[in-house]
């Protein structure tokens, strides 16, 4: 194959395309179902096939008048990788970009093509365009730098839209922690609404900078937003399957009140938010993640004689700010019987507290226990392999620990060991010393 000729092939779900604008009409070809019409416009040959027919490779010897579309997309919607095809310039130098949402199946590229937008990028604007009707229109205001609005001709359902001297456009922004994005969104499409995708999936590239990496809590990712580690608080966004930072909030909603996500506060305590589609309202009734343990932990304190090393231990977490319950309900029983299911939520919550301070509280006894243990073993006994083995621990699991910690050892001493005692293998060994009365070397 000569230098100068362009390889060309189809397979493993993408096919290159190839637009056609003869007669000022515009028309999709594959290589993967035009082969032959291609090769007939633009010259060369095909010259693999795979014997299912689903893959195949070739080469033109020029594309004459054809343009370079790119691969093909399925199902704007929900594609995680827009594949924008550059088809020129305009006259301030920046590149114009094309995505068609191409069907995979010939059956179904008519209803893609009528379904989906085209799409044209151009800087921090977006054409939605419908294929058939104003793609050629759009493009060529668009490379010739004119500004933009289309309008229907009347009396005809599928008129060709013709230029006007003036602009219609959205302009979105969003507020993210140091500065201002902005988008212009031009709507020039008859396709319906709820097909339109979100016009900001289109900039994964310049939002990169913003994606959330982290896990909120959760009472704070039902609210969307997210607490930055400088404290700040923030808006999040999911815009095609990622989460991206926004806005700066005042401080922390639930203290402001200024709730998110479409949740109202129905008492202090409690959070609402209604599903119209699904007629469902969930409910939320939170606390303070320490606020709602500490009247249970010293409860626990003063039953077990403990003081207030035992409460701020049992009230503690290194993350978790607030500690909530959620219910969902049929909207029409809520709306009937609201002060029943708030009552319901906050008993939740109670019970819910009432039973991980329980579950803490076993901890710490456990902990108590285990320091009396270590206390008991001498810490110039030996530990062996064979202590472990009889304790009940494997032998593979065994070596392992040895080869990591003390490599090329039979036997260490029990205070060396005991720096790994949060290990649950190592803390059976001593409980097993203890317990056989072989505390002493």
């Amino acid at each position: 194959m000569k230098k100068n000729n362009i390889a060309v092939a189809f397979g493993q779900g993408t096919s290159d395309l190839f637009l056609s604008i003869e007669d000022n009409e515009p028309r999709l070809l594959s290589y993967e179902y035009n082969a032959d019409e291609l090769h007939d416009k633009c010259g060369g040959r095909q010259y693999y096939w795979s014997r299912s027919g689903c893959s195949g490779a070739g080469f033109f010897v020029n594309l004459g008048d054809l343009l370079t579309i790119g691969l093909y997309r399925v199902d704007i919607t929900y594609n995680s990788e827009q594949l924008f095809a550059p088809i020129g310039k305009d006259p301030d130098g920046e590149e114009v970009l094309v995505a068609v949402p191409y069907a995979s199946h010939t059956e179904d590229l008519d209803r893609y093509l009528r379904t989906y937008p085209t799409v044209i990028k151009v800087g921090s604007a977006i054409f939605y365009c419908d294929f058939y009707r104003n793609l050629l229109d759009v493009l060529q205001a668009v490379l010739a730098g004119k500004n933009i609005i289309f309008e229907i001709l009347e009396g005809r359902m599928y008129g060709k839209y013709i230029l006007r001297q003036k602009e219609l456009t959205n302009v979105l922004d969003w507020d993210v922690r140091e500065e201002n994005l902005q988008i212009q969104f031009f709507n020039m499409s008859c396709i319906r609404e709820k097909e339109l995708p979100d016009p900001w999936e289109f900039f994964s590239e310049e939002l990169s900078p913003y994606m959330v990496t982290t896990q909120p809590e959760h009472i704070f990712q039902l609210l969307g937003v997210e607490k930055l580690e400088d404290g700040t608080f923030v808006r999040t966004r999911w815009i095609n399957g990622a989460k991206y930072r926004g806005k700066i909030l005042p401080g922390d909603p639930l203290v402001t009140g200024n709730l998110t996500a479409g949740w109202k506060k129905v008492v202090d305590d409690v959070l609402v938010r209604y599903y119209d589609q699904d007629n469902e309202v969930h409910l939320v009734a939170y606390n303070s993640f320490k606020a709602s343990r500490e009247k249970v932990a010293r409860r626990f304190a003063t039953h077990l004689g403990e003081n207030e090393e035992f409460v701020s231990s049992v009230c503690s977490h290194d993350e978790a700010t607030y500690e909530e319950f959620e219910l969902v309900v049929p909207k029409a029983l809520y709306l009937l019987d609201s002060g029943n299911y708030i009552d319901q939520v906050r008993k939740g919550l109670a019970k819910k507290v009432r039973a991980d301070v329980k579950n803490r509280v076993r901890q710490w006894a456990r902990r108590m226990e285990d320091k009396a243990i270590l206390e008991e073993i001498p810490d110039d006994r030996l530990v062996t392999v064979d202590d472990s083995l009889e304790a009940g621990n494997c032998l593979p699991g065994t070596e392992a620990f040895v080869q990591k910690f003390f490599p090329g050892r039979s036997s260490v001493k029990a205070e060396e060991l005991k720096k790994y005692a949060d290990n649950y293998s190592v803390m059976r060994i001593f409980r097993y010393l203890a317990g056989r009365g072989q505390a002493a070397s």
